[in-house]
């Protein structure tokens, strides 16, 4: 009886061992991207991305949960990053001719610019780049090709 058992709970451990370690792909993004600067999780399933496109210029970036490009801004110069994402909206630092900006953009792809006309506004936390790439439900990675090509970014689910 005491042999059932132990094979019963070893078994046991061993599926939830499986269900545990697995993971899926929930889908992948690729566009006119030669580099992923900044990938920060919404914890809704999408993302907010700070890239540079093949031909040198940066953009700002929302995908949703399914990863479908919603919001795409052209960024005058550089950024300073992501600095907060949620399910209505994130803060993205422009960094160009000044004045220096912020800019909220809302989950539907509408955006306004934060700061007021003539100054600069600029988070006295700056991420400078800083990726989270998990929430509760899966992580983001970049596949990078070992030939030509260009990156791409895949949401993984866990499982």
């Amino acid at each position: 009886m005491t042999t059932y058992i132990v094979r019963g709970v070893a078994l046991g451990l061993v599926l939830v061992a499986l269900r545990v370690s697995a993971v899926s792909t929930a889908w992948s993004y690729q566009a006119d991207v030669a580099t992923f600067y900044q990938v920060i999780a919404d914890g809704a399933g999408g993302c907010g991305i700070i890239s540079i496109a093949t031909n040198g210029s940066m953009c700002a970036l929302r995908l949703n949960s399914k990863g479908e490009e919603i919001y795409r801004y052209q960024l005058a110069g550089t950024s300073y990053g992501i600095l907060t994402i949620g399910k209505k909206g994130m803060v993205f630092g422009e960094v160009g001719v000044p004045p220096y900006r912020l800019i909220y953009a809302d989950a539907k792809g509408q955006s306004i610019i934060v700061s007021s006309p003539g100054h600069n506004l600029f988070s006295t936390l700056s991420p400078i780049f800083r990726c989270q790439l998990y929430d509760k439900k899966g992580f983001f990675a970049m596949e990078l090709p070992t030939g030509p090509g260009q990156p791409k970014l895949v949401r993984y689910l866990n499982k």
